[in-house]
């Protein structure tokens, strides 16, 4: 081999091994701009009801997590009791925001609980085809119960000829208080009974303005009544209750007092009806109603 020929093969050699390296270098330098902590810039975690980070949640309020991303396509995020899974949320991330709201309702949450939460944010692609980056913050956070209070408003619906009973059931801050179980009982005031004088007639669920609502078809004798609506309290939200007072009149009573007086709630919350020839349309059976006012 003459000299010319082996200086050109060493300097054909040179020049691949100069622009390997120089492409191993600058692939070095691009993944080491975008390693996989640059991909969360942010992570806050807030109340949506206080409007700030905290660290204790009162139950029925929603868990709101913030993030700043920059070249990230999927999100994953996960709610832990100790190492138990209690919920998940996954996603595609569009744009450089992530805002994520998970409402914390039983059965998954429950007060007194301490829960930790943990995001995944991952990139595919980007900045290098065929790379797989990740990222991950964690949080830790405790469930509070809530005191409740009930609010009780009774009509009279006279198409139906019932007592329409809605009941609000709301935390002490006036926050609805969702998928919890109100019960309705009536009393006649005349009559004392061995279960404290009141007789079971329904339950509802509240819906998510927190309103339980419920047709009750008096088919009893004139007299003094009482309705209550109770939500009788649990791990998650304190007991309440609230009572409303309304009599039962006559037709030959009602007569006297004027036309337009029947099924009318006055200031003071007492409920005139006619409850002749009033068939029971529901709750309970005509036998039990007529049991409780005689």
């Amino acid at each position: 081999m003459s000299m010319v020929a082996y200086n050109r093969k060493i300097l054909g050699l040179f020049l691949v091994l100069s622009i390997s390296v120089s492409s191993y270098l600058t692939m070095v330098q691009i993944v080491d701009a975008y390693k996989p902590r640059a991909l969360l810039k942010s992570f806050v975690c807030e109340s949506q009801r206080e409007k700030e980070a905290a660290s204790r949640y009162v139950i029925g309020d929603s868990f709101v997590v913030k993030a700043e991303c920059e070249r990230v396509d999927k999100f994953d995020l996960r709610f832990y009791l100790n190492s138990s899974l209690v919920c998940e949320k996954q996603g595609g991330i569009y744009g450089e925001t992530l805002v994520i709201v998970v409402p914390l309702l039983s059965p998954e949450f429950k007060a007194g609980n301490v829960y930790g939460v943990v995001l995944d944010v991952y990139s595919f692609n980007s900045p290098l085809p065929g790379v797989f980056y990740s990222d991950s913050s964690v949080f830790v956070f405790e469930v509070t119960g809530a005191e409740t209070q009930i609010g009780l408003v009774c009509g009279y619906d006279e198409s139906s000829r019932c007592l329409s009973l809605s009941a609000n059931l709301t935390d002490r801050q006036g926050y609805p208080v969702v998928n919890e179980t109100v019960d309705f009982y009536l009393q006649f005031s005349n009559r004392h009974r061995v279960s404290d004088g009141w007789f079971p007639v329904g339950s509802v669920n509240t819906s998510s303005c927190g309103l339980a609502e419920f047709s009750l078809a008096l088919n009893v004798s004139a007299g003094n009544y009482s309705v209550r609506a109770c939500h009788e309290g649990n791990e998650n939200f304190g007991k309440s209750e609230d009572v409303v007072d309304f009599e039962v009149l006559g037709n030959e009573t009602v007569g006297n007092l004027g036309e337009g007086k029947h099924g009318l709630l006055s200031e003071g919350g007492e409920v005139i009806i006619v409850v002749e020839n009033i068939p029971p349309l529901c709750c309970a059976s005509f036998k039990d109603l007529w049991l409780l006012s005689h």
